[in-house]
């Protein structure tokens, strides 16, 4: 049983990395050596990999001046689209390409992104607590 546990988390391990890995270095949004998600179509007249950067830069932005608790990563909507926001800045919208590429739709895309989001940008500044202060 325990030998089968094993292999079943392999083999996930696998599917995922290699469903990850089947983007090019540039479409891939990765924070602190983990992968969050991949960019798969242009939107708003940028490729995927300008997508990418776009979102790069706000990370940068965002990983130095806002708070990085999960609670302060959240989902909003950007006309008529889900986006992901750490505080006040917009990390990222979700389009419907974007879903149709994923064989979903953008809300639950948005969810998928938002839990990636929460769980690896925390680990991006450990150092800084998630704003607590230690007693």
């Amino acid at each position: 049983m325990k030998f089968q546990r094993s292999m079943l988390a392999l083999m996930t391990a696998l599917i995922v990395a290699g469903a990850a890995g089947a983007f090019t270095m540039d479409q891939k949004v990765v924070v602190a050596s983990q992968f969050i998600h991949a960019v798969r179509v242009g939107a708003g007249g940028y490729s995927p990999e300008q997508r990418v950067a776009q979102i790069n830069d706000r990370l940068n932005r965002i990983i130095a001046h806002e708070p990085l608790a999960p609670s302060n990563i959240q989902l909003r909507r950007v006309g008529s689209e889900p986006a992901i926001f750490v505080g006040r800045y917009l990390v990222t919208s979700v389009t419907q390409a974007d879903a149709q590429a994923n064989n979903t739709t953008p809300i639950a895309l948005a969810r998928r992104w938002l839990r990636a989001y929460r769980t690896v940008l925390p680990q991006a500044r450990p150092d800084a607590n998630w704003g607590v202060k230690a007693r």
